[in-house]
């Protein structure tokens, strides 16, 4: 009986450990998922950005006046 027993713990024993396992394994699968979608979404960011700012670069200055402002 004793073996049973002994048998039967070391085996639950075996199953924590095992799901234990697989929870730090997804976790560290979930926090890289995580930090690739960071970088990709800081990458978008960063081009829509510097599309932005090409734009606004790339029109026409404000046409220059005597500095008064306009006459109504």
């Amino acid at each position: 009986m004793d073996v049973l027993r002994i048998l039967i713990w070391v085996l639950g024993g075996l199953v924590v450990v095992m799901l234990a396992w697989r929870v730090i394994r997804l976790a560290r699968l979930l926090d890289q998922r995580i930090e690739e979608y960071d970088e990709k979404e800081r990458s978008e960011v960063e081009h829509n950005l510097f599309a932005e700012l090409s734009e606004l670069y790339a029109q026409e200055p404000p046409k220059k006046g005597d500095g008064k402002p306009p006459r109504s």
